[in-house]
C-alpha cells in the first residue's frame, strides 16, 4: 500500500498499475495478483490506508465544530493525496476499517440531536461530498501551478489589468483560491444544516443590541 500510494502521489492514478507497483518492489507482477484481484481493489485499499492514518482529536463541543473538524481532516488528507477524491464514493462506499472509522467519528457529531438515521446519513454524505467535490480541484491546481510557475493568486493578479476585476479595484485581503473557497463554502454548508438541526439541538444565539 505504501509503494502504491507513493506512485499515485507522484503521478496520479493514471500512472498506477500492478506492473508499476511490482516493478518498484522488485517482484513479479503475478505476485501481487495472488493477493489482489485488480487495480480497483488496490485503489480502495490505498484509500482505506490513507484514512486509517488520520489522527483524531478529542471531539470539540457542539455538532457544528465537530463537523467542521471532520471536514478539515478530510480536506487535509486530500491535500496529501490529490488522487484520493477519485477513489472515495459517497453512495457506494468501501466498507473498510479506515473509512468506517472516519464515518463513525464524523457521525458522532450528530448524537443526541434527535435525527433519524436517514437524516444523519444525508448530513454526513452532504458534508463528505462537498469536501470531496471541492478537492477535485487540488490535483488540477497542482498541475496548473507546475505548468505556469504561478500560484492561483499570482495567476489571478496577472489576469487583472490595472488591478481591476469586474469594475472594482481589489480591496486589501481579497483572495480567491481553493482554500478560501473551501472555508467559505464549508461555513455556508454548516449554516444551511443549522436551519434544520437548530430546532432539535443547539439553537443559535439571538443577536443582542440595537437592530
Amino acid at each position: 500500500m505504501r509503494t502504491a500510494t507513493e506512485i499515485a502521489d507522484e503521478g496520479g492514478l493514471a500512472v498506477l498499475s500492478m506492473r508499476a507497483v511490482a516493478s518498484r518492489l522488485g517482484v513479479a507482477t503475478m505476485t501481487l495478483y495472488r493477493r489482489l484481484d485488480a487495480k480497483a481493489e488496490l485503489s480502495h485499499l490505498m484509500a482505506d490506508a490513507a484514512f486509517a492514518r488520520i489522527v483524531y482529536p478529542a471531539p470539540p463541543p457542539g455538532w457544528r465544530s465537530h463537523l467542521r473538524v471532520a471536514a478539515e481532516l478530510q480536506w487535509a488528507l486530500y491535500h496529501r493525496h490529490p488522487w484520493l477524491p477519485r477513489v472515495v464514493s459517497v453512495v457506494r462506499p468501501a466498507l473498510l476499517p479506515g473509512l468506517v472509522a472516519y464515518g463513525r467519528w464524523s457521525l458522532s457529531a450528530l448524537d443526541g440531536l434527535g435525527l433519524d438515521l436517514n437524516t444523519r446519513l444525508h448530513v454526513y454524505g452532504t458534508m463528505v461530498n462537498y469536501v470531496r467535490g471541492t478537492a477535485f480541484g487540488i490535483e488540477a491546481e497542482d498541475g496548473a501551478a507546475r505548468d505556469t510557475g504561478m500560484t492561483s493568486k499570482q495567476w489571478l493578479r496577472a489576469q487583472m489589468p490595472g488591478g481591476r476585476m469586474l469594475g472594482h479595484a481589489p480591496e486589501p485581503g481579497v483572495e480567491l483560491d481553493l482554500e478560501s473557497l473551501f472555508a467559505f463554502g464549508l461555513e455556508r454548508l454548516l449554516d444551511g444544516l443549522a436551519v434544520m438541526i437548530a430546532p432539535r439541538g443547539e439553537r443559535p444565539r439571538r443577536a443582542t443590541g440595537p437592530a
